[in-house]
């Protein structure tokens, strides 16, 4: 890749850098939305984890709704995704909201 793209050479400790970084980043973020998980699926329902707890994983936390859907299965419940959908809708319509207000400055 190299040949093709030479700043890869150039900066390959910059990259290095960055990669161990957002690594480090992502394993706090799976750390954080391992533990909201366990703490929601023991006070919620036995079988269905809330669409809008697993929103709230991922847009407050970065925690991928593929993960939770994951996890869920593995302790044999199911993502309320029309819940997750309701919730992110809600979510970009209060966005909306708050551009429109603010003109997108706040």
């Amino acid at each position: 890749l190299g040949d093709s793209f030479p700043e890869l050479v150039k900066n390959q400790s910059k990259i290095i850098e960055v990669m161990d970084y957002e690594e480090v980043q992502f394993l706090k973020t799976l750390d954080r939305g391992a533990k909201i998980f366990k703490k929601e699926i023991a006070r919620g329902d036995p079988k269905t984890l809330s669409g809008a707890v697993a929103w709230r994983l991922y847009d407050t936390y970065g925690f991928p709704v593929d993960l939770t859907k994951v996890m869920a299965d593995e302790v044999g419940m199911v993502v309320d995704m029309e819940g997750y959908e309701a919730a992110k809708k809600h979510a970009q319509e209060l966005s909306k909201a708050g551009d429109a207000t603010t003109g997108g400055i706040e």
